[in-house]
């Protein structure tokens, strides 16, 4: 890894993380439940906070958190193609409870402005009767909704970085026949050390370091696997060890594994996690992820070590140097059926 000795913290971090050896794999957000609602610039640093985000949201997710639920809310820049005038967008991505799975369950709701937060009420603290919405929602179920993080109030390097990937995927691939993807301006998605910053969903895929020159690769999930191997945050149906693992079987396999229905279990230090956890004062951990390719020929389980493998500096943007641990499979193995 590069010494501390030859980086330079007042660079922006985006660049800073990519001569540190701080590896994004590891990095996607695992929430429950993703929500975005649109809300017009200008965001502050705290998107829930901004003065046009649809009132009473703030105070929802104050509720949801101190009702311990796993609800995690992102902001989008109203686009006029997508958007129905005097309303909002809501869309909801949830992790299936049962089951191996490749997508999240998708809800899409054009709303009314002032019936944003009585929706979340009803969807997550069963607060008023969520059939009431009913016409407003929207069926998009084929729809991949991709969200460039260009939230400059936040780091400086997600708009640097982020708008100029936002504007090529918005102006060009959102219009091709053959993508049937709308793009969206996003609020901070973490690791903006990463930028720019890429969320594709309902698939979960987080991109970092999603430059102009790999865009085809995350659109169509075409070209040499390995050109990504540093640009994968991970895949949000997975905690962090399991990310790991599964971008070393992406690797290997190649790109028709991203298509494979999977759950993942992590057992470190005499316990078996689940659902996906964030693990990090760790020396070891052994990951188990049970598959089936979507037409089910093709099931199994692959068992993994991993271990930590030292730090990696991050930091830039004139913020102080602190330490990311990194973690590297040292065995993987396909359990015979």
């Amino acid at each position: 890894m590069t010494t501390e000795t030859e980086l330079d913290i007042g660079q922006k971090c985006s660049l800073f993380s990519r001569v540190s050896g701080d590896d994004p794999i590891g990095q996607a957000r695992f929430p429950e439940h993703q929500v975005f609602i649109e809300a017009r610039l200008p965001w502050v640093f705290n998107f829930a906070e901004s003065e046009h985000v649809s009132p009473g949201v703030a105070d929802v997710f104050k509720d949801t958190a101190a009702a311990k639920l796993d609800v995690a809310l992102l902001g989008m820049v109203p686009d006029g193609d997508y958007t129905a005038a005097g309303k909002r967008r809501v869309f909801v991505f949830s992790r299936p409870v049962e089951g191996l799975f490749s997508r999240f369950e998708k809800l899409d709701y054009l709303v009314p402005d002032d019936r944003v937060a009585g929706l979340l009420r009803a969807l997550f603290l069963s607060e008023g009767d969520v059939t009431s919405f009913a016409a407003y929602r929207q069926e998009s179920d084929v729809v991949r909704e991709m969200f460039v993080c260009t939230h400059g109030a936040r780091d400086a390097c997600c708009a640097t970085f982020g708008y100029p990937v936002y504007d090529k995927l918005r102006s060009d691939y959102a219009y091709r026949d053959d993508t049937n993807i709308r793009v969206w301006r996003t609020s901070h998605t973490g690791g903006h050390r990463f930028a720019p910053t890429v969320l594709d969903y309902p698939v979960g895929r987080y991109w970092a370091r999603l430059d102009l020159d790999v865009l085809d690769a995350a659109v169509y999930h075409t070209g040499d696997i390995q050109d990504m191997h540093f640009r994968t945050r991970g895949w949000s149906g997975l905690g962090r060890m399991e990310q790991v693992v599964d971008r070393e079987i992406l690797l290997q396999k190649g790109w028709k594994w991203a298509d494979y229905l999977k759950r993942g279990l992590t057992s470190a230090e005499g316990t078996t996690y689940e659902t996906p956890i964030w693990l990090d004062k760790i020396e070891e951990a052994e990951v188990r992820i049970e598959f089936a390719s979507p037409d089910g020929k093709d099931t199994g389980t692959y068992v993994a070590t991993l271990v930590h493998d030292g730090e990696a500096p991050f930091g830039g943007c004139g913020k102080p140097l602190k330490l990311e641990r990194q973690f590297k499979v040292t065995s993987l193995e396909r359990l015979a059926r």
